[in-house]
């Protein structure tokens, strides 16, 4: 899903490290305002998940903000310079080890 709020004119491209095919790990983190915030791993803010989406990935979020554990997921930058958007890919099966 696309992520709210990511300005291509606000961040530094080159510096996000993205592949070739514009893929990069980023962070996301429950936000006391119950708001997913989305990060490179450095800390950058990137932008944030939909409400709907921070729904669904709220307990595990907790869960891993519980035990002292990053929530790593996979985003992608797509469009051409001027028109770029990221969007992160998310999967979260219980059985790999966080239940």
């Amino acid at each position: 899903m696309r992520i709210a709020g990511f300005d291509e004119h606000a961040q530094d491209i080159p510096a996000l490290r993205a592949d070739l095919l514009g893929r990069l790990d980023v962070v996301l983190a429950l936000q006391a305002d119950r708001r997913v915030s989305v990060a490179t791993k450095a800390g950058r803010p990137l932008g944030y998940l939909s409400p709907t989406w921070a729904r669904v990935v709220e307990t595990d979020l907790r869960r891993y903000a519980t035990r002292g554990l990053q929530a790593v997921a996979r985003a992608t930058i797509c469009g051409t310079t001027g028109d770029r958007t990221m969007s992160v890919l998310l999967a979260w099966p219980h059985r790999h080890g966080v239940s």
